[in-house]
């Protein structure tokens, strides 16, 4: 997972396959068979780490869930990849090239931030440093205030995520940021930002559960008005920082972007006016506003993201989706309860879920009920359908369908039984764990599905009384 877009990124980046071909020494650290890239850092055994000298790469979060607490690195090393050293109390280096300056590692040649290690509850960026890597500041607890100089450029993903008690601000307004990446400032404290006109690229919303935002902008291209931050180039809603209960969003918005919505006060919105424009909402844009309980899409929307309304829970009967809609993520209405169709493509059956009759995926099932039945015309369970979704004492599952084995409902304490396709009982053991086995019961349920919409309910006479 690299996210810091510099040089470095082609050698610190790191695959599975790459893991596999992975040497370990003596203390669990994994490198590469020449020995010239540590890989992955020891899990245990030493808090204490002298990294091998004749290492010349540390790749992406190397020390990820690992017990060492200091770590030396050698002067051979000559790329170090994303924050390997989350949660460590002291780096020593011996390269000329990474310094170690009042708890912050930076890499002198790139002017890259990589790592803040310090307990300092106030600290100054240097001037020195044109970039903060890559979650160079993630899960600073004892933090509560950055001050960043005029001359950062970029700004990488999740740079200050978790870091809850900092407060964020330049020393002078920014003059050549051009770039803030996904979630960078997300649930800390406060941010205040000058948008320079340099400014060129935002990702997904760097302001996510941030508490308090001061937003000003001085660029063509990033408009802030009416506490939403919108790419005018590609109207994309990117962020909505108020807290105000009614939000209208302009005409020259046609994405609502990933999380735009997603912050603290969210609960306090209780009605969005989509415009006319709308083509796409995002992933989890709209994901934890309780309380909204109006929005009405638009027929011009084509695209539902991602669990883009979870946790919507009082969305009005009217919630309906329009026939525009052709792409819909995964359960996107997870907590939803009330849900309309007006989509060929999309419907919402009488035992209330919402199934995709072009691929045959289950999207959403909704509504608490005692039994339920999946419909024939399901081919495949999609992802997190079931998430946070019913309580049922029982399940048919008239004919065999793909996504079963990931499907939420088979670790739910309230389900009692399973009817299946009669002579899948050894198929079905292979796919689940053991401890379901008891719950599947064989059963002949397919001769009674007809296609008439009162199917449920007679499988439901006939299986349950």
């Amino acid at each position: 997972m690299s996210c810091h877009d510099s040089q470095t990124e082609h050698f610190s980046k790191v695959t599975e396959e790459i893991l596999e071909t992975g040497v370990e020494d003596e203390f669990g650290a994994l490198y590469s068979p020449d020995g010239k890239r540590l890989l992955k850092g020891n899990g245990s055994g030493t808090y204490i780490y002298n990294i091998k000298e004749g290492t010349e790469v540390i790749c992406d979060f190397a020390f990820q869930n690992s017990d060492v607490t200091k770590i030396i690195i050698p002067a051979s090393v000559a790329v170090i990849g994303d924050n390997p050293f989350e949660f460590f109390n002291e780096i020593e280096s011996q390269s000329s090239r990474f310094v170690v300056q009042d708890g912050m590692l930076i890499d002198l040649q790139e002017g890259r931030l990589i790592s803040h290690f310090g307990k300092e509850e106030s600290l100054v960026v240097p001037d020195s440093v044109i970039h903060i890597g890559c979650a160079a500041f993630r899960s600073c607890f004892s933090l509560k205030s950055v001050s960043l100089p005029s001359t950062i450029q970029v700004i990488g993903k999740y740079a200050f995520a978790f870091s809850i008690d900092c407060a964020v601000q330049w020393v002078n307004p920014p003059a050549s940021l051009n770039y803030i990446g996904d979630l960078a400032f997300m649930t800390t404290k406060s941010v205040k930002i000058t948008l320079p006109a340099t400014l060129t690229d935002i990702g997904v919303n760097p302001f996510c559960y941030c508490r308090n935002i001061e937003i000003k902008s001085k660029s063509d291209r990033f408009s802030f008005r009416n506490g939403m931050l919108i790419d005018l180039q590609e109207k994309r809603l990117i962020s909505y920082v108020w807290n105000e209960r009614f939000v209208v969003v302009p005409d020259s918005v046609s994405i609502i972007g990933d999380s735009a919505f997603k912050r603290v006060g969210a609960n306090d919105i209780t009605s969005v006016a989509l415009p006319a424009t709308l083509t796409s909402i995002g992933n989890g844009a709209f994901d934890d506003c309780k309380n909204l309980e109006n929005i009405n899409l638009p027929s011009s929307l084509r695209t539902i993201g991602n669990q883009a309304f979870a946790g919507c829970c009082n969305l009005s009967k009217d919630f309906t989706i329009p026939a525009s809609v052709v792409n819909m993520g995964n359960n996107p209405f997870e907590h939803v309860k009330n849900i309309h169709s007006e989509s060929s493509r999309f419907i919402v059956t009488d035992n209330n879920m919402l199934i995709d009759t072009m691929d045959g995926r289950l999207v959403t099932c909704f509504d608490n009920q005692e039994h339920v039945v999946l419909p024939t015309m399901i081919k495949y369970i999609g992802e997190n359908a079931f998430h946070y979704g019913p309580s049922f004492a029982t399940i048919v599952i008239p004919s065999w369908m793909d996504g079963l084995e990931r499907a939420d409902f088979w670790d739910c304490n309230c389900l009692k039984k399973a009817y299946i396709p009669q002579g899948s009982i050894m198929k079905f053991k292979e796919m689940l764990p053991e401890k379901v086995w008891g719950k599947l019961r064989e059963k002949n349920v397919s001769s009674l599905l007809d296609g008439n919409t009162s199917f449920f309910k007679r499988i439901i006479k006939k299986l349950f009384g």
